[in-house]
């Protein structure tokens, strides 16, 4: 087994290497002296200095093997170990805190793990006596003391991570730990491979263990209690006195203060009356190293801040608004007062924007200050030996991108007014530090990794802003204009409303292409597409986002028009006091949408915590990782398709992310499936998150996956499926909280409960009570956190992208082996950002050939005209609570609001598009890539292009039209689409046909006298159409050999033509009677639905309504939605027997030939399409059936 971890993937399938053949370690030059000799006995690695190929530093821990011993149970261990790290390297803040793997093997001689040293070294070397210029060595200074405690806090927080993942570190010395021993924080944490210390054969590890002292455990305490040891050691504590509770605290030792040991001995002794974790410990080390600063500062000159109060200035106005005005503008003293006392409780430097255009401000309790370096007077140039500050802003409103913030403490200012500063600076010059000495460290010119990961944030963010400032217009400006009371008592009050003119929104939207707000909200009101119980809100708040005590419940009556003036009759629910004048009318659906993007804005806000998965998403090989493990080649993989033998065998070779784009009926669903069951197969407490954009997505994909996994596959699984709290109408047993109220019943009743204390006891039996009762508030707590529990602990959990719960696992530091997104095609970039952030290991698949993210084409267009999104942002913001903009950055306001920033707009219009359509950009660079015979390094997408599902004659319109004629029909469905009897009867196939595309060819509107308004009112319906297909309808009859009901489904891109399709036939007895007998496969068991709702979703018989038939010349206006590739490929490919079009093809061919003009290229697949009807039906006359044809068959 060992043998099989090198691969050479071909095309078909997996290629065997042994890598027996030669050394591992040959390929790193390790040096010929271990740095620590391994000790066999206890199962520790050695560790060696090496080189790669490329010249980069590394240290190899070596885990020698025991010759002639059959270890096939240490390869297991090993890979599961494997899995273990890159979970890990994954998380959040690992890769700052967690020293960072690059490569891991084993030969003969044993296993291997290779982390990158660059500098760095094990902090054992710098405490070796030989090296006595290392600060490392000399600690008992405030300065050296502090630094120390800011590495320490590295350790803390990578030990932290350990924990969060169930992962015990149980190895942590000085040999665990890497630096370069310079100025700046840079401790790194290694040693963990705590599960490879293994020494031999089971029966070995038996002998070792009678030896073993009892007391040998391992746990979270345990690692806390070894950082307190290794802190101890590296502050020259005496581990004799700091054990000795006798000794008061500050009188352990000279060198460290009395905090600095009640932290020690708290980490050596915990108390069980407070919980020792990273957060506790991280609180800790932040009030140490401020103190330390405070010592630091008292023994050095204290930094300058000038500040230019006046009466006149922006800062004397912020610390008037501060004081709640009891500051005069005039009063000097009292400015200066008020900002000694703001910066006296623990103030912090923070350095923010993009780093080759950094920005510095101080933030004090409540107000923060801008920091710009300030010229002495007759120099040349202003410097950072003295800062100056002329403008503040209240910190609660402040709402820059932060980089790197830096503890300060009061006494290390010293404020000045300009007119001191013109006295005293030149007499101090060359005595006071430099502020730049305490950010030079976050200065650093950014390399263009780095550059692009800045481009994508502020991509992602400009993609989040545009979206809320479009949803905003949503929201309409009215006056109250008058109360009308009821006549008795008890009766409704009703209020009159009409919207007022709000210059700044009806530029947005007119910027945006929307009708005026009073069409629109007569149009809504009239189409009565709010729901009842939702209703709407009115509101006295200004800006959209905040609530407001007065917010009232609102019902609507009716419209009337008065004087030529429209005005909107509501009905008040509720009691609340209902004031005239100006406010906001808020549909009642619109709080959910706020907290949709409130996730998002969460999701935005974690990225920039999240340095690996930013350089992912902005470089998705930056950092490809071979992750040694191989596909089985068992009798499953053998009947695979060509294309998923090589996706499968990519997908799981490489880390951390792989897209597979999945054309339509090519099994897109099935490789996950297959996917998931080899992943429970080879680690069966595997966790794997699987997410889509919609929940119908979402529930098929669980459907198909949990039908997969039987009982014979001997997994006991969790799976849990995540809702929103209000979703009770598709409520299903694998819900999460019904999965917590079932275990947690389970284990009320579990004999492990029942030998617990009488306070558990009681607990449980509340929570058991609870479950069975919904009440019970305390209780009700328990079953939330319970809920938590079995989310965080369940081996498959389905949700859709933008799910309250997933916001609720990152929020807990849950973690998955996988994370899988299906149908990411049709989600923007910051719509993926929630399920990527909670793995690792990413897995996307979509067809960005099929239909976009929603609203997707309205940014797109926005995005051509960087000019028009300056002017959209600007004003759009201005309406927007700030609590909805936290995650926009001060460089991207600034930027905006620049006049001279054509070229910047025109790069951040770019990116933004590219994250718009995030899929699609990853897949077309990548598939690009491979294209070029020097590209090199594994492949990150593939393409499925074997479909199963459809009739060959079907997949080639597919195929043709959208996908340059690459999809192929599989041998097992053409064996089974052209020998099989079909689905429809004889007699349906005397008046339909028996061909797999059928055409009913309409008269079109142009070319027929007399013929007229073909579409009719309301826009968009074609009623001769919907005639069309009822009587296609009630010709329908299935097959006789059919042993289950065939599914149907129809469809058209309008939503009103589906509705008068709906109509149409339901008043048809007969079309109704012969529709009984399918089986309706659309949304809420329904017959009809419309081409986006239709998604994903597949029949055996599709109906295709196409409306359009009109006299517009250009393309782009007589088509419409038809002219869009994307939803015509959803549109053709649902079908798997038989697709039946209804639409003019002397229409299609006029619009697609139109005279003097090209036809637009994303609209060459009609040409398409209309070559390939005309071949069908040289083969096959029935391949057009004429209206008139259809009628008289059908009265035989």
């Amino acid at each position: 087994m060992l043998s099989r971890w090198a691969v050479d993937r071909g095309w078909g399938g997996v290629k065997i290497k042994s890598r027996r053949e030669a050394s591992f370690l040959a390929r790193y030059s390790p040096a010929e002296g271990y740095l620590l000799r391994p000790v066999r006995a206890v199962g520790k690695p050695g560790l060696l200095d090496g080189v790669t190929a490329n010249g980069e530093a590394v240290i190899i821990r070596e885990w020698p093997r025991l010759a002639k011993q059959d270890d096939h149970d240490l390869v297991e261990i090993w890979r599961n170990e494997l899995r273990l790290l890159h979970r890990v390297s994954g998380f959040p803040g690992a890769e700052q805190t967690i020293a960072r793997l690059i490569d891991a093997g084993q030969d003969a001689k044993g296993f291997y793990i290779v982390i990158l040293a660059g500098e760095k070294r094990p902090l054992a070397v710098f405490l070796d006596e030989r090296r006595t210029s290392s600060w490392v060595r000399h600690t008992s200074s405030p300065a050296n003391r502090k630094r120390l405690w800011e590495n320490l806090r590295r350790i803390a927080k990578g030990l932290d991570i350990l924990h969060s993942q169930g992962l015990i570190h149980c190895n942590l010395d000085t040999w665990s730990v890497l630096t370069a021993g310079s100025d700046e924080p840079d401790f790194q944490l290694t040693g963990f491979e705590w599960s490879m210390r293994i020494a031999g054969t089971p029966k070995t590890l038996k002998s070792q263990q009678k030896k073993a002292k009892d007391d040998s455990r391992y746990s979270f305490l345990g690692d806390w209690a070894a950082f307190a040891s290794l802190s101890a050691t590296l502050l020259r504590v005496s581990d004799e006195r700091l054990k000795n509770p006798k000794i008061a605290a500050h009188e352990v030792s000279d060198a460290v203060n009395a905090d600095e040991v009640t932290l020690l001995r708290s980490l050596l002794i915990p108390s069980t009356l407070r919980r020792t974790d990273g957060n506790f410990v991280d609180r800790e080390i932040e009030k140490i190293v401020i103190t330390l600063a405070g010592h630091e500062a008292a023994d050095n000159a204290q930094f300058q801040l000038v500040l230019g109060v006046g009466p006149n200035s922006d800062i004397s106005e912020a610390i008037r608004e501060a004081s709640d005005l009891s500051i005069e503008l005039t009063d000097l003293n009292g400015q200066l007062g008020f900002v000694s006392n703001d910066l006296t409780d623990s103030p912090r430097l923070i350095v923010s924007g993009e780093n080759h255009r950094p920005m510095y401000f101080l933030r004090g309790q409540q107000l923060v200050y801008r920091l710009t370096p300030y010229a002495v007077q007759n120099s040349p140039k202003a410097t950072w030996e003295f800062a100056k500050c002329e403008k503040a802003t209240l910190a609660s409103d402040w709402g820059g991108n932060v980089v790197e913030t830096f503890p300060l403490v009061r006494n290390a200012l010293s404020l000045m007014t300009f007119g001191d500063a013109a006295k005293r600076a030149p007499r101090l010059r060359g005595r006071v530090p430099f502020w730049s000495t305490i950010f030079d460290g976050a200065e650093i010119a950014k390399a263009p990794r780095v550059r692009r990961e800045e481009r994508l944030y502020r991509a992602l963010s400009t993609l989040h802003a545009l979206e809320l400032v479009i949803a905003s217009t949503g929201v309409f400006p009215i006056t109250v204009m008058r109360r009308l009371d009821g006549f008795s008592e008890g009766a409704d009050v009703r209020v009159e409303l009409k919207v007022r003119p709000d210059p700044d929104r009806d530029a947005l939207s007119l910027s945006l292409g929307l009708r005026n707000y009073r069409e629109r909200l007569r149009d809504l009101l009239e189409r009565d597409n709010v729901a009842e119980d939702e209703g709407w809100v009115l509101t006295d708040a200004k800006k959209i986002g905040r609530r407001s005590a007065t917010d009232v419940t609102l019902q609507f009556d009716e419209f009337v028009e008065r004087a030529g003036e429209h005005v909107f009759v509501f009905r008040v629910l509720g009691n609340r006091p209902l004031s005239l004048g100006d406010g906001l009318l808020v549909p009642g659906d619109f709080r959910g949408l706020l907290a949709q993007f409130s996730r998002k804005a969460h999701a935005l806000i974690g990225l920039r915590e999240h340095s690996e998965l930013l350089r992912m998403l902005s470089d998705p090989r930056s950092r490809l990782v071979d992750s040694h493990e191989l596909v089985d080649q068992d009798e499953i993989f053998a009947d695979l398709d060509n294309a998923k033998q090589k996706a499968l065998s990519e997908i799981t070779s490489v880390l951390p992310v792989y897209f597979v784009q999945g054309p339509p009926g090519v099994g897109k669903t099935f490789l996950v499936s297959e996917l998931v069951r080899r992943s429970f197969k080879d680690e069966p407490s595997s966790r794997i998150l699987l997410s889509a954009q919609s929940h119908h997505t979402v529930d098929h994909l669980m459907d198909e996956l949990l039908k997969g996994h039987t009982e014979s596959d001997q997994l006991d699984l969790l799976a849990v499926r995540c809702r929103a709290r209000d979703d009770s109408d598709t409520i299903s047993a694998f819900d999460v909280q019904k999965q917590a109220d079932k275990l947690g019943e389970q284990f009320a009743l579990s004999d492990l409960a029942k030998g617990c204390s009488d306070h558990l006891r009681d607990r449980i039996s509340q929570l058991s009570a609870a479950v069975e009762q919904r009440r019970a508030a305390a209780s009700v707590l328990d079953r939330r956190a319970l809920s938590g529990l079995v989310m965080r602990s369940a081996n498959l959990v389905f949700a859709t992208t933008n799910s309250r719960d997933l916001e609720r696992l990152f929020d807990e530091r849950g973690q998955f082996d996988w994370s899988i997104v299906e149908e990411a095609g049709k989600a923007t970039g910051s719509e993926l950002l929630m399920p990527l952030l909670l793995s690792h290991r990413r897995l996307l698949i979509g067809d960005h050939n099929q239909l976009p993210p929603f609203g997707s084409d309205q940014i797109a267009r926005l995005l051509e005209n960087p000019g028009k999104i300056r002017d959209v942002l600007m004003v759009g913001l201005e309406h927007i609570d700030h609590a909805l903009k936290e995650f926009i950055g001060d460089d991207l306001l600034q930027l905006i609001e620049r006049e001279d920033a054509e070229y910047e707009m025109s790069q951040l219009c770019s990116d933004t598009n590219n994250a718009l359509y995030y899929f699609k950009t990853s897949v077309d660079t990548e598939l690009e890539r491979q294209k070029n015979p020097r590209s090199a390094g594994s492949s990150i997408a593939g393409v499925l292009n074997v479909q199963h599902r459809m009739h060959p004659q079907i997949a080639n319109v597919v195929s043709e039209c959208f996908y340059k004629g690459e999809i192929d029909s599989s041998d097992k469905a053409v064996k089974t689409f052209l020998a099989g009897p079909g689905v429809l009867s004889d007699r349906a196939s005397t008046v339909l046909g028996r061909a797999a595309v059928t055409v009913i060819d309409m008269p079109y509107q142009q070319a027929t006298v007399n013929k007229r308004d073909t579409e009719r009112l309301p826009r968009y319906t074609n009623a001769d159409e919907a005639d069309a297909i009822r009587r296609i309808a009630a010709t329908l009859q299935p097959h006789e050999k059919c042993k289950d009901k065939p599914s149907l489904a129809i469809i058209s891109p309008y939503a009103r033509q589906v509705e008068t399709l709906r109509q149409t036939i339901r008043a048809d007895v007969n079309a109704s009677m012969a529709l009984s007998a399918f089986d309706p496969v659309a949304r809420g068991g329904e017959f009809f639905s419309t081409v986006d709702a239709f998604q994903g979703n597949e029949a055996d018989i599709i109906i295709v309504s196409l409306v359009r038939n009109n006299h517009h010349s250009t393309p782009v206006r007589a088509l419409g939605f038809v002219g869009n590739a994307q939803r015509m490929n959803v549109l053709l490919s649902r079908a798997k027997w038989r697709l039946f079009i209804v639409t003019s093809l002397d229409f299609l061919r006029a619009v697609s030939s139109p005279i003097g003009k090209a036809l637009p290229e994303d609209m060459a697949f009609l040409t398409k399409f209309l070559g390939i009807v005309q071949d069908y039906q040289k083969q096959d006359a029935d391949v057009l059936l004429p209206y008139q044809t259809l009628i008289s068959r059908a009265k035989q």
